[in-house]
């Protein structure tokens, strides 16, 4: 299994799962305005079954659809940007069963208008935690630490 499929079978189980996510966000609400960057369609590079088709919503969110090579809709997720340290995280919200948001975090390592290289944040201690504040401080105890996140993955812009 390609490292983009693990990441990308590691998102889909927290949005399907919806539980195994964070009850809070980085911050509550958003206050990063949206990279224009992050715009447009991204995917594997060969072989991709399925590709991200990132929107703008407004101002500070985005709308992460993860489509087919048939165009079908699979799944679509609302995201934003928050900072912690000058690194920047991906806040993508999805809801369990009983409609309860959860949410599981990207670090964007790189992004340029070719790729984007992201890791997970695989530490499930933030589940447990109460508040924004809470997760934010988390985070940031533990940025620079390699063990914290999961295999890194690179989406790059189909055209």
């Amino acid at each position: 299994m390609s490292k983009l499929a693990q990441v990308l079978s590691f998102i889909m189980a927290v949005i399907l799962a919806g539980c195994d996510g964070a009850k809070y966000p980085i911050d509550d609400p958003a206050v990063i305005k949206i990279d224009d960057r992050l715009l447009g369609k991204w995917g594997e590079k060969k072989h991709g079954h399925e590709y991200y088709c990132i929107s703008k919503t407004d101002d500070y969110h985005y709308f992460i659809a993860m489509l087919s090579k048939k165009k079908e809709t699979i799944d679509g997720q609302i995201a934003f940007l928050s900072v912690i340290d000058s690194t920047r995280f991906l806040n993508i919200r999805s809801e369990n069963e009983e409609h309860v948001p959860t949410y599981m975090f990207l670090k964007i390592i790189t992004l340029d208008a070719k790729k984007i290289l992201v890791a997970g944040i695989k530490d499930t201690t933030l589940k447990s935690m109460n508040s924004p504040a809470e997760i934010r401080t988390y985070i940031a105890g533990h940025i620079n630490s390699p063990s914290f996140y999961g295999d890194t993955s690179v989406l790059y812009r189909i055209k």
